[in-house]
Formats: C-alpha cells, sequence, structure tokens
C-alpha cells in the first residue's frame, strides 16, 4: 500500500519542514516581531523555494497583512510557485493520472486513503488554489485567454471547482479565433512561399546532417519562431509598442526543450536505470550521502515513507528548469560540477568520440547549464504569462539558441544523434 508521496514522489520531509518553518513564522508574537521583520523571514524562505512561504506572501500582499496591499507583488508570488521544479513535476504527473487529492484515489488499486498524510493534502490544496487564483486574475484578459484556462485545468485536476470558469474562457478563446479565422488566413496566403526560403536558410545554417537529426515538430517550430520574429520586425516602431514578442520566443523554447529532452533527459533515465539498476548505487556513484541531498535529485530518486530509496517510477516531464537539478549542478555557483552518472553517460553514450572525454564533458555541461540559466526567465515569462516579452528579450533568445552562441546546433555536433 502506498500514499500520494508514493505515487507522486512527493518529498514529505521537506514539505512537512517548510509548513512547520511558515507556521512558526506566522506564530510568533507581534510584540517579538514586527511586521517588516515577518515578511522579511517569509522571503528568506521564498527564496528557497518553499511553497508556502510564498503562498504566504501572497496572502499578505493581497489582504495588507503586515504591509501595505499591492495586487501585482501578490500575483508575482503566485506565479513564482507555477515555476518551482517540484510543483511542475507534480502537475505533469497529475496530468497523467488524472488527479491528485483523495477523490482521484478511490478506485487507484494500492493506495490507502487512511494513510495520506496531512502535509499531502495541504501541499495539494495550495499548489491548486494557487491556479485557481491565477486564472481568476487572468479571466478577464485576452492576451492571457490560454494562460488563464490552462490555470484553471491544473485547479481541477487538484480538486477544485473551476470546470464553469474554464468553459468560459475556452468559449471565448474560440470565438476570437473565429472571428479572425479569415483574417489570419489571408496573411497565410500572403506570405505562403516565405516559409521554405526559411527553411532552406535554416537548413544551411545547421547543416542538413544536424538538421535531419532534430525532430520533424522542431523543423516546424523553427520555421514558426523565425517567421512570427520577422514579421513582428517588420513592423513600425509605433506598432511594436502593442506587440508581446512571446509568440516569436515559445517556439525556439520548445525545440529547446524537445531535443534536450530527448537526449539529455529520456536516454539519461534509461542509461542510469540499465546500468545502475540499484538506486542506492546511483546514490553511491555521485556522493549523495545526506537525505537533504536527494533534493536537487528528486526526479530521479526518492526516499518512500519507510526510507527506502527508489528511482522515479514514471519519467517527469523535462523543462528547462530541471536541466540543472537533474544533472546535479543546481544554481550558478562556478564550483558545482555535474554528476559522475552525467558525465559519464555523455562519455559513453551521448557525445561523439572526438568530444568523449572527462574534462571537455564536464566544462561542457556547466557551460550548457549557465546558458540555459540564462534563457529560463524569459521562457517562463513567455510561458507562463505576468510579463510581456520585448524585442530585445526576443533576440536575446534568438541570438542564445540560434544565432550567437549556437546552443542548439552546439548540443547536435556534440551528440551522435
Amino acid at each position: 500500500m502506498g500514499t500520494i508521496s508514493d505515487v507522486f514522489h512527493v518529498d514529505i520531509d521537506l514539505t512537512r519542514s517548510q509548513i512547520k518553518i511558515v507556521d512558526a513564522i506566522k506564530k510568533i508574537p507581534a510584540e517579538e516581531l514586527s511586521g517588516a521583520e515577518r515578511i522579511s523571514q517569509l522571503e528568506k524562505e521564498a527564496l528557497k523555494d518553499n511553497i508556502f512561504a510564498l503562498y504566504e506572501l501572497y496572502n499578505c500582499y493581497q489582504n495588507g497583512k503586515y504591509i501595505t496591499p499591492d495586487n501585482e507583488t501578490a500575483i508575482s508570488f503566485l506565479l513564482k510557485i507555477t515555476e518551482i521544479p517540484m510543483v511542475g513535476s507534480i502537475n505533469s504527473t497529475v496530468w497523467d493520472e488524472g488527479g491528485i487529492l483523495p477523490g482521484a484515489f478511490n478506485d487507484r488499486p494500492g493506495v490507502r486513503l487512511d494513510l495520506l498524510y496531512v502535509e499531502e493534502w495541504f501541499l495539494s490544496s495550495t499548489i491548486g488554489d494557487t491556479y485557481a487564483k491565477l486564472g481568476y486574475y487572468y479571466k478577464n484578459n485576452d492576451e492571457k485567454a490560454s494562460f488563464a484556462e490552462y490555470c484553471f485545468w491544473i485547479a481541477i485536476l487538484h480538486g477544485f471547482n473551476c470546470l464553469d470558469d474554464r468553459k468560459e474562457v475556452q468559449d471565448r478563446i474560440n470565438r476570437k479565433t473565429t472571428n479572425k479565422n479569415n483574417t489570419t488566413l489571408k496573411m497565410l496566403d500572403a506570405s505562403s512561399n516565405e516559409c521554405p526560403f526559411i527553411q532552406e536558410e535554416l537548413i544551411t545554417d545547421f547543416t542538413a546532417e544536424n538538421w535531419n537529426k532534430l525532430k520533424p515538430e522542431s523543423h516546424l517550430s523553427l520555421v514558426t519562431g523565425v517567421f512570427c520574429y520577422k514579421k513582428f520586425d517588420s513592423l513600425s516602431t509605433k506598432d511594436k509598442k502593442f506587440i508581446d514578442f512571446s509568440a516569436a520566443v515559445i517556439p525556439f523554447m520548445k525545440v529547446l526543450e524537445a531535443e534536450l529532452s530527448s537526449r539529455f533527459w529520456i536516454k539519461y533515465n534509461k542509461y542510469i536505470r540499465r546500468t545502475y539498476p540499484n538506486p542506492n548505487d546511483f546514490a553511491k556513484k555521485n556522493n549523495i550521502t545526506e537525505v537533504s541531498d536527494y533534493d536537487n535529485h528528486n526526479m530521479i530518486i526518492y526516499k518512500n515513507r519507510v526510507g527506502t530509496v527508489k528511482y522515479v517510477s514514471r519519467t517527469p516531464l523535462f523543462t528547462l528548469g530541471n536541466f540543472e537539478y537533474t544533472y546535479g549542478m543546481p544554481g550558478n555557483d562556478p564550483k558545482t560540477l555535474p554528476d559522475n552518472t552525467a558525465v559519464e553517460f555523455c562519455i559513453r553514450e551521448l557525445f561523439k568520440p572526438v568530444h568523449a572525454k572527462e574534462k571537455d564533458a564536464t566544462d561542457w555541461l556547466l557551460k550548457l547549464r549557465n546558458d540555459i540559466l540564462a534563457l529560463k526567465k524569459i521562457r517562463n515569462d513567455a510561458a507562463h504569462g505576468g510579463k510581456t516579452i520585448s524585442q530585445e528579450d526576443a533576440e536575446i533568445c534568438i541570438n542564445e539558441i540560434l544565432l550567437i552562441k549556437k546552443i542548439l546546433k552546439n548540443i547536435l555536433d556534440h551528440c551522435r544523434y
């Protein structure tokens, strides 16, 4: 029999610790801790990706508790919750499993509802409420309608009753799409000869060999990204003030995540399980000795309720934000080295022989981690809403991925496939 933490691989000790810390801050008497000091302590915890501290900061700024009310700042804390890797991992699994709250487990063999931790209920409730609040905040914003619809769907999977709100947003999106359908078709018809030329330019830049290594859907996304950027760039300076360049950024980020996932995530997971059938051997190889060290590897291994180390049974969805954690080098500390198994995998299976050297592989992975960190914020702003993407940000993305640093081409040059 298992619990939610067994199915969704929640670090129950970490979750329990985060809840206790926030509760302790909230319970300190007013005469012992001023409002500003209380906010400061919560902000320090928030920097550690404490979901409950971020949620409490939302409540403080939203309701004017200890601080002057500020709705935009309040919402920013909810958006930060959506960027936490563990939240993304849970949501991707929730999406596949069809729900995380106990009601979704009534027909699941082997899951005992009477064994559920209170913290598991609280974690799911906090995540679900975060997405529900974001959905309501962006519900009537046409530019963020798709994000609002997504938020309502995640909230529903966590047990919140947002079906009518999601349908309302969906209907508005559909009406807007229908009304603009003829105009969109005319734009595509007028530019129908442009996309083949864009693809030819990309093939020349990548080389035919590397282009053929890319997934077919990556071909389409790259052409789409270049096409969108060129269209936006051709507008007058006055018109550009009304443009969110997210549409030009997201296709490039999709390609980078998809190509990284197929090489550095899916194949890496298979390599680990094949080479180290016992997850304790994986931990030993990477010098993981303390329970807290598992926080950085919670997409690969975890400790279940009885303290047994296990591999995550379902490979979670890979995102740019997950790369640094899954390869054992979180943050931007230059002294942090990738996991031994990550370097070993690159040398033995992933890299071409000319690049399959330990120092080269280590340095290359660190550089890739730093390049991804430089792009992560733009990616999150473009995908999650709350901010618009400027032309300058779009150019940074294109220069990093395609033109100057050529992250994508560098990956294909190094990899055998």
